[in-house]
């Protein structure tokens, strides 16, 4: 008897075991989570010529490797994919009309939960573009009655060919009362991205900064663009490229309040020097020379920000490092 008792103990262990030890190793299909869905495109911006690929490779998911999730792409964001659900994370596309176009993803993991997200280019119509002394070549928009470059001065040579300074130095650009550029950090890879800085001797400059049959505008230049944008309050939401850098989407900085870029402006914040040299504010300031003189020591600008729509106008020491947006004649 005592026998028989131990074995059916152990029988009944085993199977308390063999069911408990099964239950451990089973998914539960309820505490499955949604995918995250992530992706990078490139270019940012082009023309009806350009190809823009994107990459969702970096979307994630707590369940299932990225390998097995699949996506699918509304190139409009009009609620239309256009295709069907794929494995593979890399796609392009090419729009033949220009604007500002929103790119939408959506990730499927195993378990049929999804997620979506979204990037925006901004479009021109080819042939769209201004060119200045260096070759570079600058994408251009037509807000109201002006015309505007759509992206930062990259020049280093005036209109005639003369050659600006590059001044990399803190003390030296502190004691400047003669026109100089730098890249931001010294860094020669942020051109691309974001072009030059300027101080505004560059821009009072007879040699002129700007393209042939363009100029750097005036104060009221500057207000006439505000004007047709609703206001100062909201002008600026409506000139800043959309997205930010903590979701990955963008080059500003959390919350990128505002920002719509409906203008085709693309402003970045490209950052600033200030007159002793010091660097700061990448992916929280845009700031632009105007040509108007304020004072004996100080300049007209205009400035966004990363917590706000609005655009700022302020007067700074000549000797700051700004962006340089041009309009034409």
């Amino acid at each position: 008897m005592k026998n028989r008792m131990i074995l059916i103990y152990l029988t009944m262990a085993v199977f308390l075991c063999l069911t408990s030890c099964g239950d451990d190793k089973t998914t539960n299909p309820d505490s499955n989570t949604a995918p995250n869905a992530f992706f990078s495109v490139d270019p940012m911006s082009g023309d009806t010529t350009t190809i823009f690929y994107v990459d969702a490779s970096s979307s994630d998911d707590n369940q299932d490797p990225s390998s097995v999730l699949q996506v699918r792409w509304d190139w409009e964001n009009d609620g239309a994919y256009d295709g069907g659900w794929t494995t593979t994370k890399t796609a392009s596309h090419q729009y033949l009309s220009e604007g500002t176009k929103t790119i939408r993803l959506e990730v499927k993991d195993t378990g049929e939960l999804t997620d979506t997200g979204t990037h925006q280019v901004t479009v021109v119509l080819s042939g769209r573009t201004v060119t200045d002394i260096d070759g570079n070549i600058y994408r251009t928009v037509t807000i109201g009655t002006q015309v505007w470059m759509a992206e930062n001065l990259k020049s280093t040579h005036y209109r005639n060919g003369d050659t600006m300074r590059n001044v990399t130095d803190d003390a030296e650009w502190y004691n400047l009362s003669t026109g100089a550029y730098c890249n931001y950090d010294n860094d020669v890879d942020k051109v691309a991205t974001y072009g030059r800085l300027y101080n505004w001797f560059v821009v009072d400059d007879s040699r002129n900064v700007a393209p042939v049959g363009w100029h750097v505008p005036t104060d009221e230049e500057w207000e006439t663009l505000v004007d047709y944008l609703g206001g100062w309050d909201v002008a600026g939401g409506k000139m800043k490229t959309t997205g930010t850098i903590e979701e990955g989407t963008g080059l500003w900085h959390s919350p990128n309040a505002g920002a719509t870029n409906e203008s085709g402006f693309s402003a970045l914040p490209g950052g600033s020097r200030n007159y002793g040299g010091r660097f700061g504010y990448l992916g929280d300031y845009a700031d632009f020379w105007s040509s108007t003189e304020y004072e004996v020591y100080e300049a007209r600008n205009r400035d966004l920000l990363w917590t706000d729509a609005q655009l700022g106008r302020s007067s700074y020491y000549k000797a700051y490092g700004f962006s340089v947006r041009c309009v034409r004649d």
